[in-house]
Parts: structure tokens; sequence; C-alpha cells
């Protein structure tokens, strides 16, 4: 472009100077191929600058150049924060820790098959049309995806946008068809389409902390094709599984039904004098920590029949996805666990994957009742997002065990100061009021102990562990699917230890045991704190 500007600055002075009307018609072509260029150029940078009404304004301007450079500045990572405290700032060095931060948050947890969500999938409604469900790929519900897709936008990595599929399928349609058809049969999708870019937009938080942007995949359009028909087909079935008060991806559902609800119900139980509350829960990394072998046993416990549970395996098959950071990429890593946010089936997959925990709360909160309605009033989601409808403590204890048995549960206990401690989970069945001769998981009890300036784990042999730097507080995770009970230093932000491979009959409660106050050395409490968790 730059030697086509400085081309057509000499042939004007040519043009002027000689009259010659061949210098004016090539003056006039080199011109037109500028103004073509910057026209594409352009229609990039309105792309990338996430302008959607370009069909309203004039052609090629500096607004818009200047409108892509400024949203890209928001998307730069300067320096990143890591888990141990310190500060990346090199590009590479970037690159590399924002991979491995994604390669956890994507790899599996499940490490051993347990029954304790068991509980959760009984009762569940049935699909009723499965056949519909697996017929074979078609030609006309591939060109009805196709026509569905939206122009302008990022491409996955083979670079190849929805215009280009639009513009080119008589030629490529067929092909493409047998392709997708080939992949179901055989159980496995070509690279392109199990490989994502995934691409980050800043949330509100300190940027610095990669947990406070959200990943989004850039899949290429021929998965988007496949993904759009299979959602599809699912979006004509869930509203038969899927509750009414829940309306998130569910055709024919809005978010204003959740909205209008609330206002309705705050509105009419003020005006009866009704004593209630609405308690707001919201799922941690809702969409990445959906563990795949969880979402198809939930899809089981639906009734989804084996061949069309198949069909949307073949999308989450030896997955792939590198993140893109500051221009450049990282290298490929697995993905083992989540629904891609950008791939049309992830909404409906997800509902699906919540709907467990809200049949189980449903069953077994008593909710409000409203003189003049003919039903109870006990909660309304959108996605993970769940307002509980409650009037008595009883709902409130029934909310937190039936949350906790679902899946994970996390609190903080403070430790400073403290000299000798032990601290951890027990099963809810354990009498904590008898003296009790062996505190081990094989007796229902995982506890992280701090004797005598030794950190140890009560495993069986006892494991001993590194003394760190003076603990001020400690983390306890578990996760019930996944059989893990950790530690974590939080003021180090640091793992400490996890029990893995455990076995959950019952639910867990916080087990604390300050010991002895030693004449005063070790009077001081241990304090078990809230935990506020951002999305």
């Amino acid at each position: 472009m730059r030697e086509l500007e400085i081309g057509i600055v000499d042939m004007q002075s040519l043009a002027e100077s000689t009259g010659n009307r061949g210098h004016i018609e090539e003056l006039t072509a080199k011109k037109t191929a500028l103004s073509s260029l910057l026209g594409v150029k352009a229609q990039g940078a309105l792309v990338r600058s996430r302008f959607m009404n370009a069909m309203h304004m004039d052609a090629p301007s500096h607004y818009f150049f200047s409108l892509e450079r400024r949203n890209g500045q928001r998307k730069i990572f300067h320096s990143l924060c890591t888990e141990n405290g310190t500060t990346v700032y090199e590009h590479d060095e970037i690159r590399r820790y924002a991979a491995a931060f994604y390669k956890g948050l994507y790899a599996s947890e499940v490490v051993s098959h347990t029954e304790s969500a068991q509980p959760f999938f009984e009762g569940l409604p049935q699909v009723q049309a499965n056949k519909v469900l697996e017929e074979v790929l078609s030609m006309e519900e591939l060109k009805e995806a196709l026509q569905s897709l939206k122009v302008g936008k990022a491409p996955g990595i083979d670079g190849l946008p929805a215009d280009f599929f639009k513009s080119f399928w008589p030629v490529i349609g067929e092909d493409l068809l047998d392709v997708l058809k080939d992949s179901l049969a055989t159980g496995c999708l070509p690279l392109s389409c199990r490989r994502a870019v995934v691409t980050l937009l800043p949330k509100k938080g300190d940027l610095q902390q990669l947990k406070n942007w959200r990943p989004v995949s850039l899949l290429c359009t021929d998965y988007k094709l496949l993904s759009k028909v299979l959602a599809t087909r699912l979006g004509r079935v869930l509203a038969e599984v899927i509750h009414v008060d829940q309306s998130y991806c569910v055709p024919g559902r809005l978010i204003t039904d959740n909205v209008m609800l609330i206002r309705d119900f705050l509105e009419v139980s003020g005006s009866l004098e009704i004593e209630t509350g609405l308690i707001s829960i919201d799922q941690e990394k809702a969409f990445d920590w959906v563990e795949h072998q969880y979402l198809w046993r939930t899809l089981q416990a639906f009734g989804f029949s084996p061949g069309f549970i198949a069909m949307i395996q073949v999308l989450y098959r030896d997955i792939e996805s590198m993140v893109k950071i500051n221009g450049g990429l990282s290298a490929p890593f697995k993905v083992q666990r989540g629904v891609r946010q950008g791939c049309s089936l992830s909404g409906m997959l997800y509902s699906l994957a919540i709907e467990p925990l809200l049949h189980n709360l449903r069953h077994k909160l008593a909710g409000v009742c409203v003189p003049g309605c003919s039903g109870l009033f006990k909660l309304s989601a959108y996605a993970d997002d769940v307002i509980i409808f409650v009037n008595d403590q009883k709902d409130v204890n029934t909310m937190e065990e039936v949350t906790q048995n679902f899946g994970r549960f996390y609190f903080e206990v403070q430790v400073k100061d403290k000299t000798v401690w032990g601290l951890g989970v027990a099963r809810e069945s354990i009498r904590r009021k008898y003296f009790i001769t062996s505190y081990t998981p094989e007796n229902g009890f995982w506890i992280l102990y701090f004797l005598k300036d030794e950190l140890s784990f009560n495993g069986n042999p006892v494991v001993r562990l590194p003394v760190r730097a003076e603990l001020q507080k400690v983390g306890v995770f578990v996760d019930y699917d996944a059989g893990l009970v950790s530690f974590y230093d939080v003021e180090a932000r640091a793992h400490i230890y996890s029990a893995t491979g455990c076995t959950f009959s019952e639910p867990l409660y916080p087990f604390l045991s300050p010991f002895p106050h030693d004449c005063g050395r070790n009077s001081t409490p241990l304090i078990i704190s809230p935990v506020n968790q951002t999305d």
C-alpha cells in the first residue's frame, strides 16, 4: 500500500506537468486500486473493532482504525501475576504462563468413579423424540445452519470465515457433508476442527489475574456448522427436560422471564406482608469446570439415546486449544473438561449439566406460598445464576446441604499465631463428642496437622510435608465428584497437598481442632472465614 501511495504522488506530478492522457488514465487506475485496498483494510478494522453498524457509516475513515487500536490495546498483556505471587513481564513468559494456567483449568480432576452424584440423577424427566435427534446428517440441515451464521465474525485456526463458506457453498457443500458424516461415523473430527484458539476478553477486577479474563474459543466454521445442526436438534426437545424456571438457552424462554418473576414476587410478597428472602448462588468457572464424564452421565440420565450422545462426544473427543496472547499463539494443550464458550451447543449443554442440581433443589425445598397462586415459589435460574426463594432457616440449610453434595465447596481457616492445629473435613456421621482413636481417611477424616513445627496429612501412612514460611491462612477445597480434598496456603497462593482417589459416601463438613492452649502459647482461636468468589 505504501508503494502504491508513493506511485500515485509521482504520477500526479507527472500528469499535471505533461497533461498526457496515458498518465492521467494510469493515475486514475492507481487511485482506484488504492481505494479498493483501503476498503478491504477498513472492513478488517470494522470486524476487529466490533463495530456492527458499518452499513450506516461512511467507508474507510480514521475512526475505524482508531477504534480497532483502542479495542486491541484493552487486550494487550503487559504483565501477569502468577499463582506464587511473582509477576512476569516478558511476552514469551506471559504466553507460557497463560498456556499453563488454561491447561490446568481444562485438566480433568476426575480420578475415580464415585456414586456421590447418583442421587441427583434420580427422577429426571426423559426425552421422548430420540429418533429425530440421531437422524443422519443432511444437506438441508447444513444449509440452514450456514444461513444462521453471522458474517464478519473472527474465524478459527484455518482462517476461513462464514463468508467464505456462503460464497463457495455450491462448490464445497457436498464434500463438507461427506467429511462431517465420516467424522460422525469414525468418532473423530479433523485436527483443524478439534483445535481452537482461545482469545481472552477482559472482565471486571485486576486484569493482572487471568481469572478476571473470559476465555472464548474461536472455532472453525465447519465445526460451527456441525454444532449448530446438533444444537437445532437439541433445541426441539430441550423444553421437555429443562424445568420452566430455567430460561438459559431454552428456545422460547428469555431472561426477562426471570426478571419479571422476581420483580412480581417481591411486589406481591411485600404487599401481602409475607416474610421472605432471596438467596443468590453463582457457580465459579461454571462453563470451564463441567467434567465431560459427568456431562455424558447427565445426558444418559435424561434418556438421550447412545447415538445422539455419541454425536456430541465427537465434538469433544481429543480436542485441543491454543491461547492467543499479544498477537501470538501458545503451544496446543489438551482440553479435558469444560464446554466451549463460542460453540452453539455450549449453553444448552450447560443448562442440562446444572439441571440435576436444580431438580434436587426443587424436590427438597419447601418453597414460599403466596395466597392466590396455585404453585410454590422455589427458584429462578438463568444458567448458573440461581435465585432461591426462602422464608425460613430450614430451606437455607437445605440449600446449603444440596449444593455441597452436588460438587465442590471451599472454605478458609485463619491459623495465624497458632503453634499447634488440625483442620480439614469429616464425614457427616462422625460422632465428634466421643473419643476417636484414629483420625484417618478410612475413618472419615481428611486433616492437615501442624505439630511441633511439622506439617503433615493424616494419611495411612502419614504424609510428611515440607515446612513453609509461617502459615497465615489455609484454604480447603473439596470436589465430591472427583474424589478430591486439597489444601492451599492462601497468602502465598500455593498448593500444599491434595488427597486424591477419595470415596465420599455422605456429605462432608469442616473439621477444626485448635488443640490445648498450652499456657497461653496456643490460645489463639482457629477462625473459619467466608470466601467471596468471582467468575
